[in-house]
């Protein structure tokens, strides 16, 4: 897995039918042998690779970017301890009436080495030797160069299925459309009844990596508009800013749903015979193997409407929402507390001073987190375009955005709160953060009916997968 990963996905950007020979001996020289597969990638080539390189590894290596966030946090406070770090902005604390410089170094470093850990976290794990699991990715796993060794290790997929452990579906609008990748998920239930079936919706890590980068440029402008001794901020200035920097996310996330509407109905409306593929002597030999492992092929239609798609529902309902890509989300607004906290400790503010405020802080972030939950809800809630104008659904996503703006009512009282008593809001946060933890992130579950037809292919795939 790690491999592919490697210099920013490089073996994704290839397409079979289009290499070259020393394309296609590079290709093969990042293979190796081993007796088991930790897991078979199943994927369609007409879904780009790029989607699939960001989902698989902000699925993999997210710790890496926490790990580097925290330590980049740490290095930070300890730098404005000890007064090394320029500080050419002032914090004014309404509460306390203090006056005190200020910089914007954690918010930005922690943001940009979390995000640059992440995409360098294959090659390091790979230069510090950690182990990664086994894969089978059919563009490295199958000789590309010979075309009998290609058509050898073609029909040899049923074998590899048998010897992985699990099957992991990068999921995208057009996988069930592609007759090998029906293929693929016949075999595997068939050849390896035991093994695991992981859908990973290819939609959740973009959005959450979309909505990651908006919220950076909407904190970060946000907070040096406020810090800013030169800028008098007009009434209502929030309001404005908030749809600018924040339609993007809402309008990928509404799309998302969107996708994941069509997603569970493609299973549950699955035609067999309308999945595709370039050669007929294909489909008559994956439409024979379907009928000798399931019976017929009504049976097998059978098991993909009803088990599957009963599967992929509580996949989905599970994992819509991550509690750790909502706090992968929230982390820029930690950065940037983590500013004045820092400024704070550079001052000399009182202990007591600076406790009320990290209460503070610390109740606005988690109810932050909660914040990004219902920033999905209401993605989902009004996900369905009323507008058949691109321009107007934009705008769609703006007012959607604009909206979001309610919850930070909450945040508000809780710095109100926080004025009162620092633990009756530590207090008020925590009951939150229960509510997360033993709420499920179910966004997914018992989703109204917005769905849309699939857009069409562009053009066609020179790809049969």
């Amino acid at each position: 897995m790690r491999t592919t990963l490697r210099s920013f996905g490089w073996l994704w950007r290839f397409r079979p039918g289009s290499l070259s020979t020393p394309e296609c001996r590079r290709l093969r020289a990042a293979s190796s042998e081993t007796e088991v597969f930790d897991l078979f990638i199943s994927h369609t080539w007409m879904t780009p690779g790029y989607y699939k390189y960001l989902s698989l590894l902000l699925s993999s290596y997210l710790h890496f970017a926490f790990m580097a966030w925290v330590a980049v946090a740490i290095s930070v406070l300890l730098l404005y301890e000890v007064n090394m770090l320029p500080m050419p902005f002032v914090y004014q604390a309404v509460a306390t009436q203090l006056e005190v410089p200020c910089g914007i170094w954690g918010g930005c470093l922690t943001f940009l080495f979390a995000l640059g850990a992440l995409f360098v976290a294959p090659d390091a794990a790979s230069a510090c030797g950690c182990q990664s699991q086994r894969c089978f990715y059919d563009l490295v796993s199958i000789d590309q160069e010979d075309a009998s060794s290609r058509e050898r290790g073609i029909a040899s997929i049923g074998g590899f299925l048998a010897r992985s452990t699990q099957l992991r579906i990068l999921w995208s609008r057009p996988y069930l459309s592609r007759l090998w990748c029906v293929f693929e998920l016949a075999a595997y239930r068939r050849a390896n009844p035991l093994g695991k079936v992981r859908f990973q919706a290819l939609f959740i890590e973009r959005d959450f990596l979309v909505l990651w980068i908006c919220c950076f440029v909407l904190t970060s402008v946000s907070y040096i508009c406020l810090v800013s001794p030169s800028i008098e901020l007009p009434p209502g200035w929030f309001l404005v800013l908030t749809p600018l920097w924040l339609a993007p996310a809402v309008h990928v996330a509404r799309h998302g749903f969107l996708d994941q509407e069509q997603m569970l109905r493609s299973l549950e409306d699955f035609d067999l015979n309308a999945a595709t593929c370039t050669k007929e002597i294909d489909r008559e030999f994956i439409h024979a193997a379907i009928s000798r492992w399931y019976g017929s092929l009504p049976h097998f239609v059978d098991y993909v409407q009803k088990v599957l798609a009963k599967e992929l529902k509580k996949n989905v309902s599970q994992n819509r929402v991550p509690l750790k890509y909502c706090l992968m989300a929230a982390s820029p607004v930690m950065g940037f507390h983590l500013d004045v906290i820092g400024a704070l400790l550079a001052a000399d503010v009182r202990a007591d001073v600076v406790a009320r405020l990290f209460a503070q802080f610390v109740s606005v972030d988690v109810v932050g987190i909660w914040l990004i939950k219902f920033f999905f809800w209401l993605a989902r809630r009004f996900a369905r375009p009323r507008f058949t104008w691109r321009a107007l659904d934009w705008m769609q996503s703006a007012l959607v955005s604009l909206l979001g703006c309610c919850g930070i009512s909450v945040q508000v009282a809780v710095v109100r709160l926080n004025r009162i008593s620092p633990a009756c809001a530590l207090a008020a946060a925590a009951v939150i953060a229960i509510g997360m933890t033993r709420t499920p992130c179910n966004a997914g579950a018992n989703l109204p009916p917005f769905w849309r037809k699939p857009d069409r292919p562009r053009g066609a795939d020179p790809c049969d997968k």
